[in-house]
């Protein structure tokens, strides 16, 4: 059986890692800084950004408090 794709909705869905750049961006701080007070590796960072990696549960709360966000925030619109 073969699945429809819903070409609307694909077009609206954005990655963890855009939206993670995008809110680190807007809260004008570095990765390193990011890194540094959500208690993560810089390396990290930019991994998920890059979409290479995806943040455990812990990461994903604790990279949400640290740019004041909640975790939904960081993962609207991501599929």
């Amino acid at each position: 059986m073969t699945r429809k794709i819903d070409h609307e909705a694909t077009k609206h869905t954005r990655t963890f890692g855009e939206n993670l750049r995008e809110e680190r961006e807007r809260a004008g701080i570095s990765r390193e800084a990011l890194a540094l007070e959500a208690g993560v590796d810089r390396a990290a960072i930019g991994m998920y950004e890059n979409d290479g990696r995806e943040p455990r549960l812990r990461a994903l709360i604790e990279l949400a408090r640290a740019l004041e966000l909640s975790p939904a925030a960081l993962l609207r619109d991501v599929r």
